[in-house]
């Protein structure tokens, strides 16, 4: 199964039911990560959870694997500071709505080979207007020309990081923290900030998707 079209956010859904447990690929959206990081190896799994944390547990309750609970909003990674330091070295984090199928071999070894203290996985994604776009003159405000549905290139966030554990220690404990607040305190400290490339046909924003099962 794979998400087959765009029809913005999964609300009101997720209003009742966790992202984490959303069907996808004939089981659910946290599965499906837990089940293809596997095969890298890597079986410690930690879930945030706040919301719904009691059927998020239920549904595990059979599985090797450790929550950390926040008792409020703590934002996309503040949680983290919940994690005690002494219990890991790196920590790769992803977001539950994130479907990614790459080779996270690779994504750990160009981390390490580069030394970074954090690296953000990306993917590049063509943004097409559906309109016509007017250039003007940025001296004279006079008009220029026109370009017919334009399209620009990004490199989008996939929401898949790998942090060392000195960038945790920079995230506040018990407070809202968002993790673009700690990539930009990262970089203002001087971290090495680097970036790993996804092809697209590896990444599935379910969080934006209708989940139908093939």
């Amino acid at each position: 199964g794979k998400a087959v079209s765009n029809i913005g956010s999964l609300k009101p859904f997720t209003n009742f039911f966790p992202k984490a447990l959303m069907p996808f690929s004939n089981s659910t959206a946290s599965d499906f990560i837990i089940n293809h990081f596997s095969k890298f190896g890597i079986n410690n799994f930690i879930f945030s959870i706040n919301s719904n944390k009691e059927l998020i547990k239920s549904y595990f309750s059979k599985k090797n694997i450790k929550f950390v609970e926040e008792k409020k909003p703590l934002g996309t990674i503040g949680s983290l500071s919940l994690i005690k330091e002494n219990s890991f070295k790196d920590i790769m984090t992803i977001n539950c709505d994130s479907m990614v199928t790459l080779n996270v071999k690779k994504f750990l070894d160009d981390h390490y080979r580069k030394k970074n203290d954090l690296t953000i996985a990306v993917t590049t994604k063509e943004l097409k207007l559906s309109y016509g776009s007017c250039a003007l003159d940025p001296k004279t405000g006079k008009f220029k020309s026109i370009v017919d549905k334009p399209s620009t290139n990004h490199l989008v966030n996939i929401g898949l990081y790998l942090f060392k554990k000195n960038i945790i220690s920079l995230i506040p404990k018990n407070t809202k923290f968002d993790v673009t607040d700690l990539i930009n305190k990262a970089k203002k400290q001087n971290k090495k900030i680097g970036i790993f490339p996804v092809s697209e046909d590896n990444w599935i924003d379910t969080g934006s998707a209708n989940i139908l099962q093939k």
